[in-house]
């Protein structure tokens, strides 16, 4: 998972807060994730890898190997959508799902509050523009179900399963707590289907 936590607008920047939880929720589920960012500075509790002020070229190359690209109403979200690569963009003050439905692979999760698509006019509380409180109230969660939704159905069983996302989350969720369990080994199951046939 590809994501960039960081806006040169306050008002479009979700929490760092809600970014760690993000990338805790993805690390226990198995995904590996990167942070793009222009500088050091504000990547140092990321665990994933972290690209510090890549090229544009990089940065698309980057992009096409993600599963999933994740960020707010900005430039990377857009290059995601031209790309053509699963892109979750997460909305506040802007309308994202009117801006990015030119792109058939984004998906917009706007925020839940009445003050939605505030960003082109004069919000009434000043408070808007150092942080929108609408972009905040896309809980981390909302952001996970969905990078599963298209991550399980649609990219790994191609859409293809009949079992819904929520049960394809359980399946995975219970290999990723068994794997590290010893199996048994070809050897031992020869053996015992050796021992069936006597």
């Amino acid at each position: 998972m590809l994501f960039r936590s960081f806006s040169t607008d306050p008002a479009r920047m979700w929490s760092p807060h809600h970014w760690l939880t993000l990338e805790s929720l993805l690390t226990r589920a198995g995904y590996k994730t990167v942070i793009l960012h222009s500088e050091t500075a504000g990547t140092e509790r990321y665990g994933g890898t972290k690209i510090i002020g890549a090229q544009a070229n990089r940065i698309a190359g980057i992009m096409l190997n993600a599963a999933c690209v994740v960020g707010t109403d900005h430039g990377l979200s857009h290059l995601g959508g031209i790309l053509g690569v699963p892109t979750v963009v997460i909305g506040g003050g802007t309308p994202v799902d009117r801006i990015f439905n030119a792109y058939p692979r984004v998906t917009a999760l706007q925020g839940e509050l009445s003050c939605s698509g505030c960003a082109g006019g004069f919000p009434a509380d000043s408070a808007c523009w150092k942080s929108c409180a609408n972009l905040q109230s896309v809980a981390p969660s909302r952001v996970m179900a969905e990078i599963d939704r298209i991550w399980l159905k649609e990219t790994l069983t191609a859409g293809r399963s009949l079992v819904d996302t929520p049960r394809l989350r359980v399946i995975r969720d219970a290999v990723l707590a068994t794997n590290h369990l010893p199996g048994r080994s070809e050897e031992h199951t020869s053996e015992l289907q050796s021992h069936g046939e006597s």
